[in-house]
């Protein structure tokens, strides 16, 4: 048996590979990057213009070309449209904007690019001296990362282990120009490549069945013929960016659903295709394992699959039966006849990739009123999702004022579908608080229940007595009953008469 370059991949947009038959040769065409181009970004033209700089940069690293299309997120119509005939999306300094402006970046086009992400898109995040990069990726996937600063950063050879970062030779990372990092805190499938997970500075972040690269370079004076240009941040750790995002999108696997993906492949001719599906990090599968689709060693197959191609024709394999949340190995190989009727297989294609996690649910909780110093009592909500058990959901809670509400006065009871919260108002404090409650599954889905508490006391006093009996004297009235009153709150309640 022979095992010859055959086999292509479905590329998306200028990227084509051409195999020639009876040869491992093959044409690659220049893969296309798209580079955010707002006018006026962040400079106004030389070594200061880090668009340009950026953009000069790319087009000096052959194999790839810069497209500038995407030139605002106005229209989340046309970006979502833009961002699906991309390869990949780099975004870069915001120096002149702000995302939080809805004006520059709306939330329906948000939305366009947590839709792109999580079905496969590839983003290059870069560095912006400031808090501007992590608030535009926290606002799009809703992630709570926040900047750091740092002197240097070390490789995590681990981590960079089998990816185009591997052996580049740069073990230790420099701070120049505004060069930030980054602190992962709480955001889920983070993988640090220089730095540590609450300082790094190139990290890989993994989203649905896309991925966000984060490298916090800022590309002031670095153009070519710019003063920083010949760094290793610019001659080295650049391109290997690029060649890791392209790498990414070019992949094969797409339409991430909770429990199914899809494959596309092509041969040159006729043959057939062979799949499994097995846990991320398992033992790579031999050829012969993965065309019998079974369990092998002590490795379960998830899923696997076979189906005849057609020479030239794009064959999509359905691959289900897969969890939400979880991350697969995709190993595919084909398998054809040569000019001598020889059989023959392909290399190994390999893909790792993500379905999408169902965030878990809570019911609502109507607003409390409660009096000063008085509890709101255990009030019932329900929790549910569709991966993780009841009892290993997490229900945390916070107070929008500590003050008159501290969080640690927020305790929340029972471990199954149904639990309870009681809240309790610091003494003698009154107000209107919010209590956010939050439900976080297996696989870091959140979901949330806000309720206000107001501590106030804002019924009157019911007197015990409606009417009192009249009294009739002459002169004066040597003996008046005073009348009592109940109050809700409790506490001292003063009467007067007019007598």
């Amino acid at each position: 048996m022979k095992n010859n370059s055959k086999f292509k991949l479905r590329y998306q947009l200028l990227v084509l590979i051409l195999f020639v038959l009876g040869s491992q040769t093959f044409l690659t065409a220049q893969v296309q990057v798209s580079v955010f181009n707002f006018p006026n970004l962040n400079g106004s033209g030389g070594c200061s213009d880090e668009n340009e700089n950026l953009i000069s940069i790319v087009n000096a690293i052959p194999d790839f070309t810069v497209d500038g299309t995407i030139s605002s997120f106005a229209d989340p119509v046309l970006l979502a449209n833009q961002l699906a005939e991309s390869e990949f999306f780099f975004m870069t300094d915001m120096e002149s904007q702000d995302p939080n402006n809805t004006a520059f970046l709306p939330v329906a086009s948000r939305a366009s690019f947590e839709s792109w992400v999580s079905t496969g898109g590839v983003m290059v995040m870069t560095g912006t001296f400031g808090s501007k990069d992590t608030d535009f990726l926290n606002l799009i996937f809703s992630w709570d990362l926040t900047t750091v600063s740092g002197s240097s950063w070390t490789e995590i050879t681990a981590n960079t282990s089998g990816t185009p970062f591997e052996g580049i030779a740069v073990p230790t990372l420099p701070n120049l120009s505004a060069t930030d990092a980054v602190n992962k805190n709480t955001v889920p499938n983070f993988t640090t490549m220089w730095g540590t997970d609450s300082n790094a500075v190139v990290a890989v972040i993994q989203y649905g069945a896309g991925t966000v690269i984060f490298m916090g370079y800022d590309f002031y004076n670095t153009g070519v013929g710019c003063p920083q240009y010949t760094s290793d941040w610019v001659q080295i750790i650049v391109p290997a960016a690029l060649e890791y995002a392209s790498d990414l999108a070019v992949g094969a696997i797409t339409n991430a659903t909770y429990t199914s993906s899809d494959y596309t492949a092509t041969m040159s001719d006729n043959g057939n295709g062979y799949w499994v599906a097995v846990p991320t990090g398992s033992v790579v599968p031999t050829i012969a394992e993965i065309i019998a689709g079974v369990d092998y060693g002590s490795v379960t197959v998830v899923a696997s699959g076979s189906n005849p191609m057609t020479a030239s024709v794009d064959q999509v394999f359905n691959i289900t039966g897969l969890s939400p949340g979880a991350t697969y190995d995709f190993y595919f190989v084909g398998s054809f006849l040569d000019t001598n009727d020889d059989l023959t297989y392909t290399e190994v294609n390999t893909e790792t990739f993500a379905t999408l996690n169902n965030d878990p649910t809570i019911t609502a909780i109507v607003n409390q009123n409660v009096c000063p110093d008085t509890a709101t009592g255990a009030l019932s909500f329900t929790v549910g999702d569709v991966e993780t058990l009841d009892t290993s959901l997490i229900v945390t809670g916070t107070s929008s004022d500590t003050e008159v509400i501290p969080s640690s006065n927020i305790v929340i009871s029972g471990t199954g579908a149904t639990r309870t919260v009681t809240v309790t108002p610091a003494t003698g404090k009154t107000g209107l608080v919010t209590i956010t409650l939050t439900v976080t599954d297996a696989n870091d889905g959140t979901n949330e229940s806000v309720y206000t508490v107001e501590i106030t006391d804002v019924t009157a006093p019911v007197a015990d007595i409606l009417s009192l009996t009249a009294i009739t004297a002459e002169c004066e009235v040597t003996s008046l009953s005073a009348p009592t009153a109940t109050d809700n709150c409790g506490g001292i309640v003063t009467v007067t008469n007019d007598a």
